[in-house]
């Protein structure tokens, strides 16, 4: 049975510092976010990076959380958050980065402008991500790409890519 979209997913990645307490405290702040309600935690995995090489390996995983605020405000919401616990905004894509907070999934919203794009470019792709959306959300089916998260699962080869670490509940 296909999952119907009511909620909201977030990725979070962190290749700086202590990458554990990051990912924790970005939780936090999204918790004590005003109209933000955290439904589930995945599991915080341990993945290679992608498109540039040479940096740390990243923490990740992804939240299912319910919200009020429309995805521009999200963004700016994420943005805030991000810049509040040190990341540089101006930094070139893919590279080391504190924390990353993408908005995968908006319900089932298909969207794109500048700088957002929903579902998430590319998440098809991202074993760092569909391997933590398989834990809280196997039967999620991805709008636009029409296939579900279990499906996906079945298409990704992740052999020694992804180590699981922490539960987070």
């Amino acid at each position: 049975m296909k999952k119907k979209i009511n909620n909201i997913y977030l990725a979070l990645g962190s290749n700086i510092g202590n990458r554990y307490n990051n990912i924790i405290t970005c939780i936090e702040h999204l918790k004590s976010t005003k109209g933000i309600n955290i439904i589930n935690c995945s599991k915080i995995y341990e993945s290679k990076p992608m498109y540039f090489y040479k940096q740390n390996k990243f923490l990740n995983m992804v939240l299912e959380i319910s919200t009020k605020h429309n995805p521009t405000s999200l963004l700016s919401i994420i943005k805030k958050i991000e810049q509040y616990m040190g990341r540089n905004l101006n930094e070139k894509r893919n590279h080391p980065r504190i924390i990353d907070i993408d908005i995968l999934i908006y319900k089932n919203l298909i969207y794109s402008c500048e700088e957002l794009t929903i579902p998430h470019y590319g998440l098809q792709d991202r074993i760092f991500v569909i391997k933590p959306l398989s834990d809280i959300a196997p039967n999620l089916l991805i709008p636009r790409i029409n296939q579900t998260i279990k499906e996906l699962m079945l298409l990704l080869d992740y052999n020694d890519d992804m180590i699981k670490l922490y539960k987070t509940n």
